[in-house]
């Protein structure tokens, strides 16, 4: 019993234990405790792809300027006329977005899409104003990293298109 009763720990045990705390606490605070939260008010939908097992709270995000800032756990999603663009991190909301398949179902808003086109384009080749130009369909675009990756910017951009079924 003698060893279940802190009060009679040596100096030692004490600091191990205090050590061992420590080296288990400090790490997992910094990670939960300083992650960005989303209040409810700010989250705009909800995008779900069964076949690659993705479901996320969709963000709008504003533009700054010529960019829009993605969000680090979430999709965010940007209105152009009748198209959405929904873009996040290819290591977090979108990591299985490479997976996904022509005919493929999107829910997004409890609206149903089907996948009509993946690509993959250089990031200097994609022409943002084209690709978010009006159609005469109500449609999707996904966006997220792909290609090589060179001091945190990557080569390439998977592109899928989806319109409403």
């Amino acid at each position: 019993m003698k060893r279940l009763n802190p009060f009679s720990w040596s100096k030692r045990t004490i600091l191990t234990a205090l050590l061992v705390f420590y080296a288990i606490f400090i790490p997992t605070f910094l990670f939960f405790g300083f992650q960005p939260s989303v209040a409810a008010s700010e989250i705009s939908g909800r995008l779900k792809i069964p076949a690659i097992s993705l479901s996320s709270d969709v963000v709008v995000v504003e533009k700054s300027g010529k960019t829009l800032q993605t969000p680090d756990f979430l999709v965010g999603s940007f209105v152009s006329g009748n198209k959405t663009f929904l873009f996040a991190h290819s290591d977090t909301a979108f990591k299985n977005l490479a997976s996904i398949n022509l005919e493929d179902e999107i829910f997004y808003n409890s609206e149903k899409y089907l996948v009509t086109h993946i690509s993959t384009a250089a990031v200097t080749d994609i022409d943002m104003g084209a690709l978010l130009k009006n159609s005469s369909e109500d449609s999707l675009v996904l966006m997220t990293c792909a290609g090589t990756e060179t001091d945190g910017h990557f080569s390439h951009r998977l592109i899928v298109l989806a319109v409403k079924d």
